[in-house]
């Protein structure tokens, strides 16, 4: 798979990262998010998760930055070092601030 390139506003070539967004509390999905993380919930039998890391990755995009509360772990668990040639980083969330702030 390669990496996706764009032009940067020089013409430079830049590779394009992809954010994750995976954090909140998942209050209306409550009970079920009480000891789950949101995104690890499953439909059709796979987390949530999955279906925007195979989006990210049917993209080319390499490098991922998952940001998520203190359920991290469970997500850490699930995705691990990511495939092949792919960077993947976590950063804790530890207050939830909207999406422009992560």
């Amino acid at each position: 798979m390669r990496q996706v390139e764009e032009a940067g506003p020089n013409g430079f070539r830049m590779d394009v990262k992809a954010i994750l967004i995976a954090g909140g509390h998942g209050s209306r999905l409550y009970p079920f998010t009480h000891y789950t993380q949101k995104t690890m919930l499953p439909i059709y039998n796979r987390p949530v998760i999955d279906y925007a890391l195979g989006t990210i990755r049917r993209a080319g995009i390499r490098d991922i930055t998952i940001v998520s509360n203190q359920f991290i772990g469970q997500i850490t668990k699930h995705v691990g070092q990511g495939l092949e040639g792919e960077r993947i980083h976590y950063v804790i969330e530890e207050e939830p601030r909207g999406v422009s702030h992560a």
